[in-house]
């Protein structure tokens, strides 16, 4: 008779229910030779060797991207767009293969060219494409998942529809996309009739219309340090996101003031700014603004962003109330403080799953929506000792064989469905020598506590079921 090993995670007194997650964790992706989830797809002897920034899910959780390196191919071929679901890798789009629909193979792999998708599997990234001159290769280009077709979204050198002759430049970059399909990028016109302190935009594209969504010189956030009004003067890359009906957003940019530019916007207000306090953040430092991509919105417009103090006291605000700072307490079993955030993620439901640090011991830990809750929960935590830790299934057999624990954490995220998806590196609990680097799948239930949005405390027992 076989016996598996299952995790039941237990609510704090403030529910009496219960939520179960299945262990162990399996691995979707993986870098070490010699693994099913290393090997290429369609490329024999073609094996993942490092995973680069750019992870984003979908927000039911249904769907992640993710872009890879891997050895055994050619220097042109080495670098790819993955996508996937709970079967696996869905789609694979190489650099330099010529794209069906597109005609065009995508050429650049600097960092910041990002891929997003959504629930139907539809991403949409920025890059640049080829065979085209270097004056028209910076391109959004959109993927329908449903017939595996690629359309050019903007094109750097086209015309930019009903902008007094302005054309695309080469900056078209955080190329997000919604539930109905339409993308969002930033982008700068040349050449036109608009003055150059008002040529930088967010577009959304909806089909072939392609409209200004936020631009620069010509529209003053409220909520501004000292009562000033002025105009935005830019817009960052890599940093917007919309809900999906299009009427809120989250975006960083800057200001046209002499100091203390920068700024968090949202729907119109800016909602951080270099320089001011913070409400909820105890000391004296004031705030520094996030970087390029430490913030994030659902498909209902709940948004979130972290940063730190000019003390360095880290610190999460959800829909404008700081929810988490290095002063939090930790739950019982794990010794030091919160600091230094990794990732943070948020599903449709308004769920957060927060990857961070802890004070001393330098171990990561994964929290689940810590807001109404007497203190957050703990999903899991790096290295084997902790009471919380969850092994991995590397070699797929669904047993806890291969002494495999998390080492480090750099994205995260929790779906609808209660996947929650993380991005690591996984050491030997044996020997505490690296393994390697992957994207890996727990699942969770997600239980509110009474009078809470998805505020939980739980605490891992493992216990062996039968397999019968």
């Amino acid at each position: 008779m076989r016996t598996r090993t299952t995790a039941l995670l237990v609510l704090a007194a403030t529910s009496p229910a219960l939520a179960r997650a299945e262990l162990p964790a399996r691995t979707l992706l993986f870098n070490k030779a010699g693994y099913a989830a290393s090997n290429v797809p369609g490329s024999p002897g073609v094996t993942f060797s490092s995973f680069l920034d750019g992870f984003t899910a979908s927000q039911n959780g249904s769907r992640w991207a993710i872009r890879a390196n891997a050895s055994g191919a050619p220097s042109s071929r080495d670098t790819f767009f993955v996508t996937g679901d709970q079967s696996g890798i869905v789609t694979l789009v190489p650099e330099t293969d010529i794209l069906p629909g597109l005609g065009l193979g995508w050429t650049d792999t600097s960092s910041e060219r990002t891929m997003f998708i959504n629930d139907a599997g539809d991403f949409a990234f920025s890059g640049r494409f080829g065979p085209a001159t270097s004056s028209t290769d910076d391109m959004v280009v959109r993927h329908t998942a449903a017939t595996n077709t690629y359309a050019i979204v903007a094109r750097e050198g086209d015309l930019i529809p009903a902008l007094g002759g302005e054309r695309y430049g080469f900056t078209n970059d955080a190329a997000a996309i919604d539930n109905l399909g339409r993308v969002y990028f930033r982008d700068g016109g040349t050449s036109g009739s608009i003055p150059s302190d008002q040529d930088e935009f967010i577009f959304r594209a909806d089909g072939s219309a392609v409209t200004p969504y936020l631009q620069i010189g010509t529209f003053a956030p409220g909520g501004q340090l000292g009562g000033t009004d002025a105009a935005l003067s830019g817009l960052t890359l890599r940093t917007f996101h919309a809900s999906d009906d299009g009427s809120k957003y989250i975006t960083r940019a800057t200001l046209d003031v002499p100091s203390n530019s920068s700024v968090i916007v949202v729907n119109g207000r800016v909602r951080l700014q270099a320089g001011a306090p913070i409400d909820g953040v105890g000391g004296l430092g004031t705030s520094t603004i996030a970087s390029s991509d430490n913030m994030g919105m659902n498909r209902r417009g709940d948004w979130f962003v972290w940063s730190s103090t000019t003390t360095l006291e880290t610190y999460l605000m959800v829909n404008n109330e700081v929810v988490l700072t290095s002063t939090t307490p930790l739950p019982s079993g794990l010794v030091g403080t919160f600091t230094g955030i990794e990732d943070v993620g948020i599903n449709g439901n308004g769920d957060l799953v927060i990857a961070s640090r802890i004070s001393g011991t330098g171990q990561y830990v994964v929290t689940i929506d810590p807001r109404g809750a007497a203190a957050p929960f703990v999903a899991l935590t790096s290295g084997p000792s902790s009471p919380f830790a969850q092994g991995i299934d590397l070699n797929g057999d669904g047993l806890l064989n291969d002494n495999a624990f998390l080492s480090t954490i750099s994205d995260v995220s929790l779906g609808e469905n209660g996947e929650l998806l993380i991005v690591g590196r996984v050491a030997d609990s044996i020997t505490g020598l690296n393994i390697g680097d992957g994207l890996f799948a727990f699942q969770v239930d997600i239980v509110p506590a009474p009078g809470t949005l998805g505020a939980l405390a739980i605490i891992p027992f493992l216990r062996p079921r039968r397999r019968r």
